[in-house]
């Protein structure tokens, strides 16, 4: 595994992870018997027998984000929003799969239209953030986000996304103070100290990107896979 997955791209990609799984069908893939293809096909069998049943649609439409099938996911919501153009659930898993297929455009919409169903959900707004900021829309990005830290204040998923956009902006002591709070709420996410750790050796401090990388290291982290940043720590 190259560091590069600890690069700024990491913060993001946690988030929608815990996103997703906030949302998630899970039970669906617990319960399955069999692998997950077998489970796909069942449901698909029953689908053709009840095609108008919301629930079995976003029961397959969970398993195909799971394994990350976007088309499919994406197609099945797109049924399911044939019959309930304001169901939720389906409204989000689409927007998840337009971002993965790298449509923001249609995810940002997909959003924004979960948005004005469910006024404040936190995860559309977290995830809406996350889309502008992919999308080069950084202050309606830091917008979501610093409404979001006054509303969950101590929510360090919320800190870490900010960290990664001042990141991004060349904010680096913005950043520090965001992924250190993010620290302090959640100090057993490994992927938070090396964002910090990065941050560090922007600001020239490699005994504090050192000390980071260690405790990094301490959670879990293989220390051969931060090879070129304890070189950087020299």
């Amino acid at each position: 595994m190259d560091c590069g997955l600890y690069k700024k791209g990491i913060i993001r990609r946690v988030i929608l992870s815990l996103i997703l799984f906030t949302f998630l069908n899970v039970a669906s893939a617990r319960n399955a018997d069999g692998n997950l293809s077998d489970s796909i096909s069942r449901l698909s069998r029953q689908i053709e027998l009840y095609p108008d049943s919301i629930k079995l649609r976003i029961d397959k439409a969970s398993l195909n984000i799971f394994l990350e099938q976007w088309r499919y996911a994406r197609n099945e919501c797109n049924e399911i929003l044939k019959r309930d153009g304001n169901n939720p659930v389906a409204l989000f898993y689409r927007a998840y799969a337009h971002d993965k297929l790298g449509m923001l455009k249609f995810a940002r919409k997909d959003y924004e239209a979960l948005l004005t169903i469910v006024p404040g959900h936190f995860e559309a707004q977290l995830a809406l953030a996350i889309v502008n900021q992919k999308d080069r829309h950084y202050t309606a990005a830091f917008d979501i986000l610093n409404r979001l830290v006054g509303q969950y204040p101590t929510n360090h998923i919320i800190y870490s996304a900010r960290a990664s956009l001042a990141r991004e902006r060349g904010m680096y002591d913005f950043a520090l103070l965001d992924i250190t709070d993010a620290i302090k709420l959640y100090p057993k996410e490994g992927s938070y100290y090396i964002e910090r750790a990065e941050l560090y050796l922007l600001c020239g401090n490699k005994d504090a990107a050192r000390n980071d990388l260690d405790k990094a290291v301490s959670l879990g982290i293989s220390r051969g896979t931060l090879k070129s940043l304890y070189r950087k720590c020299r």
